[in-house]
């Protein structure tokens, strides 16, 4: 996945959504309708465009890109503030590992 794409693959996916569940999207034991599921009974987003911004998010994580998406959010001036200071911390706490 190169930048366009990834950039292309967070505006799909949104990077307030990519952050505020990324631990789900992390987790591959939970089924991507499993995720979508869970993120749908919390927020207004239709069904099936949420199974596409689950597939995104983790295709960016599974191809190796998350951080690199964290840090694109992180320095993000049109994303709320605090995604962007929880983007920070998830880079910080990805790396340490």
């Amino acid at each position: 996945m190169n930048d366009q794409q990834l950039a292309r693959s967070l505006q799909t996916v949104g990077m307030a959504c990519f952050v505020r569940y990324f631990s789900i999207f992390k987790d591959s034991s939970l089924l991507n309708a499993d995720v979508a599921a869970l993120i749908v009974a919390k927020e207004k987003y239709k069904e099936r465009a949420t199974l596409t911004r689950v597939s995104q998010a983790r295709r960016i994580i599974r191809e190796g890109r998350a951080v690199d998406a964290l840090r694109m959010i992180a320095s993000a001036t049109n994303v709320e503030a605090d995604a962007s200071s929880r983007a920070r911390s998830l880079v910080n706490s990805t790396i340490a590992r």
